[in-house]
């Protein structure tokens, strides 16, 4: 089994994995600087919720990058067969807010679009 970091040898990889964490830093501080104003309450909280989402992302990241790309082959025909289900099936049953791109799943919201 080779080490997660081996995967990242090549230059452009480590590049863009670098850019999108600053990207991604540099987004949160704004919306932790928008909060600093006078606005309404709600606003403030809202960096920590995409802190929070940073975190489980990056989890997300690591566990799915554990995963040999043999899987992800063999697994592709099937997600992309589960997206094209999911697409249609917010055609018939979607709904939301103001469109219907919105799959409503109990107190669970799912934008397949």
């Amino acid at each position: 089994m080779t080490d997660w970091t081996e995967r990242f040898r090549s230059v452009g990889d480590r590049r863009l994995l670098v850019l999108a964490l600053i990207l991604t830093c540099f987004g949160i501080a704004m919306i932790y600087s928008a909060g600093r104003v006078d606005v309404p309450s709600a606003v403030t909280g809202v960096w920590k919720k995409q802190m929070v989402w940073f975190a489980l992302s990056l989890v997300a990241f690591v566990l799915v990058n554990r995963i040999p790309l043999r899987w992800l082959e063999w697994a592709a025909p099937w997600i992309y067969g589960l997206s094209i289900g999911l697409l249609i099936l917010v055609l018939v049953v979607g709904g939301g807010p103001n469109t219907r791109s919105w799959l409503r799943i109990g107190a669970f919201n799912l934008q397949p679009a």
